[in-house]
This record gives structure tokens, sequence and C-alpha cells, in this order.
């Protein structure tokens, strides 16, 4: 559940990795396809994910134990090793966490 409680603007589909050219402003937009290949492990990159802003959520230990020990370590490895600057990480992040644990891209 997102604890940004906002209606206003809700989840548009902010990120489009296939939008060409790259929404302006959206420093992980152009990278997310590449970067979704390396968390996720799969080309199944979605073409719109859509998401509260800011990473502010809460998740049940039982939808943390959906996913392999395994996964979070290769996605921990990504964040700490990719090449990319840190903020274009973190909002490549900012729009998977809710997929991480098992939302649909948009919600």
């Amino acid at each position: 559940v997102s604890l940004r409680c906002q209606l206003s603007p809700g989840c548009p589909a902010e990120m489009q990795p296939f939008r060409n050219p790259p929404k302006p402003g959206n420093t992980g937009e152009k990278h997310y396809a590449e970067a979704w290949k390396a968390l996720f492990g799969n080309d199944d990159v979605p073409k719109e994910i859509g998401a509260p802003c800011c990473s502010q959520f809460a998740v049940s230990r039982d939808q943390v134990l959906q996913r392999p020990l395994s996964d979070y370590k290769r996605m921990y490895d990504w964040v700490l090793n990719n090449d990319l600057p840190d903020e274009v990480t973190s909002n490549i992040m900012e729009y998977s966490w809710h997929i991480i644990f098992g939302r649909e891209p948009v919600l």
C-alpha cells in the first residue's frame, strides 16, 4: 500500500520506457528497460508504469517472502553497482517498488 494518500494527480502512467523521445525531466525513463532486465531478470518490460511518487509504502512480511532472497540480492547489487547516476537509479526504483512487491505496473 502506498503511504502517499494524495488522490491528485493520482497514478498516471508517468514512466513509459519505450517513449521516443523520453519525457524531459524523467531521469530514469530512457534507462528503465535495461534496468528492468537487470532487476527482474527478464525482458517483459511493461510499456507503462505508474505509481505514487516518493517510494513511501508499506508491505506485509508475507508479500516480501513471495520473492526468493536471490531476487533481492540481485536488485541490491544492481542499485549499488550500476553505472547510472544516483538520481537515475533512485527514479527507476521509485517506479519499481510496487512491481517488486506484486502489484501491476500501473496502480
